[in-house]
């Protein structure tokens, strides 16, 4: 499905609150479980094992696909990927719950400038598919977690989001091949080869 800009924006902001959620040990609130089940998405319960892991659940600890050195200074290039589109991350900046605020925060931006036609809002669009494939889709999709519940929720949302991924990927790709993005394109690539 592929989802407007309104849409995209409830995915990860309530991505945020279920992570955010989960890692304090609550029950995530009955909007952001009515989301999910509207996306064919149904929430198990969790319990302290799960709230534990998601609250220690970081980049660096995870992304064993990574040379150990990489993994050793992930969580600043993950801290400094944020600063760069004017976010402060709260510590650890490549915590699951930081990065998923912060994918939500590019993806309400996308959102707002949609709605008075910035284009500033692809800008937020390019920095959330480059955010997403570099650090939070690949730590949630290297996570392993013995909680089964929190297994299916991770694995769940890391598709919804890979789904959401591809199909933004493809709407700028042409965006960017009609020249839509001309003159930002160059601040794209800098901002992607640093990261």
């Amino acid at each position: 499905m592929e989802l407007d800009e309104f849409q995209r924006a409830s995915l990860y902001v309530s991505t945020y609150v279920l992570f955010s959620s989960i890692a304090e040990g609550k029950t995530p609130p009955q909007e952001v479980e009515a989301f999910f089940e509207s996306m064919g998405v149904d929430l198990p319960q969790t319990g302290a094992q799960a709230s534990e892991y998601l609250r220690r659940l970081k980049a660096s600890e995870v992304r064993l696909d990574l040379p150990a050195t990489a993994r050793a200074n992930l969580h600043n290039h993950v801290k400094v990927f944020m600063a760069q589109a004017g976010y402060e991350a709260p510590e650890p900046a490549d915590s699951a719950t930081s990065m998923a605020a912060f994918a939500a925060r590019l993806a309400v931006d996308a959102y707002l400038a949609s709605l008075t036609g910035q284009t500033r809002g692809g800008q937020a669009e390019l920095k959330l598919v480059k955010f997403l494939q570099t650090h939070l889709l690949p730590t949630l999709e290297k996570a392993e977690v013995s909680d089964e519940n929190l297994r299916h929720i991770l694995k769940t949302v890391a598709e919804l989001l890979r789904t959401d991924t591809n199909h933004l990927t493809r709407k700028l790709a042409e965006s960017i091949k009609n020249g839509y993005f001309h003159g930002h394109v160059e601040n794209t690539n800098r901002h992607q080869q640093f990261c």
